[in-house]
């Protein structure tokens, strides 16, 4: 008992080499494979360092981190199997297998709680399925982009021929007071003619006279000019361009066109334009929004044969954005109704489409269209379109 108690882990037995009766085949042969077999151990965690390394998002670091240590011990083992060959301390050997055993456990138990995550993982056939069905996915979704840009485009083109043909709808309605309206012009220019053909058949030639009849002709042309022009821009068909224009001289040049139409039905048309800077956007299109609100509130006070009935069209700029206006003195709109629903109307021969339009047209230019109306006897309609930046 007493010689017991005086021994410790790290007393020398009889080395290992003497089971082997040191014989030089057997001895080699097992001291050869254990530092073979420690190399391997030793590099598995260093591939798995450096895998890491270049992978920081992989998974599961803290379990393969484990393993490492795991192998890494089983490598000490196989090196302390080759020190006792020579040397007889297998205390520290136990030592080295302990440790072995401390860390195969720890590694044992981490993988109980990651082993559903572990076999959730997909085989390398499952991924390539997976891959396989993305794929068709990413076509079909190709396709389906594709499908919607072409019926986006066609959306677009159909929007163009319904604006279009509000237009010339619109035209058609103004066809008597467009025609009034170039009469006036017309009538003035062959009056003045007339008047200078009579001077200079006389012989007797009035130079101040003559000059201020070539003057009023020159003045009476520009103006059929002018609605001409303003009635060409306007049914023209529409490209979808845009460009950077004065409003100001956009609404005056539309305004024009509404002549005959405003003395057919006793309307005052009033023009309130303030400075204000450039917007850039679709010019047809804009003049469609005036000719569209314009026309509205002649039919409105046509229709409700409103006494001194007035049209006041204005411009302003508000928190970095032009804001148009038309407003009449008109019956005003019932509450609790969607002005802008499409084919919604009160005029028999109406489409119900023109402040449908107009909000289409607004909100495709990131502006707002909006009713204002402060009192049941007037109707505001304002629009608001971003401004172009001064520089």
């Amino acid at each position: 008992m007493q010689d017991h108690a005086n021994h410790s882990l790290f007393d020398e037995f009889m080395p290992h080499g003497m089971c082997y009766m040191w014989r030089k085949d057997i001895l080699l042969l097992n001291v050869v494979s254990d530092v073979l077999i420690a190399l391997a151990y030793f590099s598995i965690p260093i591939f798995l360092y450096y895998f890491f390394r270049h992978r920081p998002n992989m998974p599961f670091r803290g379990v393969i981190l484990m393993f490492s240590l795991f192998i890494f011990s089983c490598g000490i083992t196989h090196l302390l199997g080759v020190w006792t060959v020579w040397n007889g301390n297998y205390g520290v050997q136990g030592l080295g297998k302990a440790v072995t055993a401390s860390v195969s456990i720890a590694t044992a138990l981490m993988l109980i709680p990651v082993m559903p995550q572990l076999l959730a993982l997909r085989s390398p056939k499952e991924l390539e399925q997976v891959n396989e069905t993305l794929t068709i996915e990413v076509k079909e979704r190709k396709k389906s982009e594709q499908k919607r840009k072409e019926l986006e485009k066609e959306r677009q083109r159909l929007g163009s021929e319904i604006a279009h043909f509000g237009r010339l709808n619109a035209m058609g309605q103004l066809a008597t007071g467009l025609a009034h309206e170039l009469n006036q012009p017309l009538t003035a220019i062959m009056q003045s003619a007339d008047a200078a053909l009579v001077e200079v058949r006389r012989g007797k030639i009035d130079r101040d006279e003559v000059i201020e009849l070539l003057e009023d002709l020159e003045a009476q042309a520009f103006r059929a000019g002018e609605i001409i022009t303003g009635l060409r821009e306007f049914v023209r068909k529409d490209d979808g361009a845009t460009t950077t224009f004065n409003v100001n001289d956009m609404v005056e040049q539309t305004l024009g066109l509404f002549g005959g139409e405003v003395e057919k039905h006793d309307i005052e048309l009033k023009y309130r334009p303030t400075d204000i800077p450039l917007i850039t956007a679709n010019r047809i299109q804009c003049i469609q929004l005036v000719v569209n609100l314009v026309q509205n509130a002649i039919r409105v006070l046509a229709d409700s044969e409103t006494p001194h009935a007035e049209i006041l069209v204005s411009t302003l700029l508000s928190n970095g954005e032009v804001v148009l206006s038309v407003e009449d003195n008109g019956p005003g709109i019932p509450k609790d109704v969607d002005v802008f629903a499409p084919f919604y109307t009160t005029h028999t021969e109406g489409l119900g489409m023109g402040l449908s339009i107009c909000k289409s047209i607004v909100e495709s230019v990131n502006g707002k269209i909006w009713v204002d109306q402060e009192t049941d006897m007037t109707t505001k309609f304002c629009i608001s379109i971003p401004a172009d930046k001064v520089t």
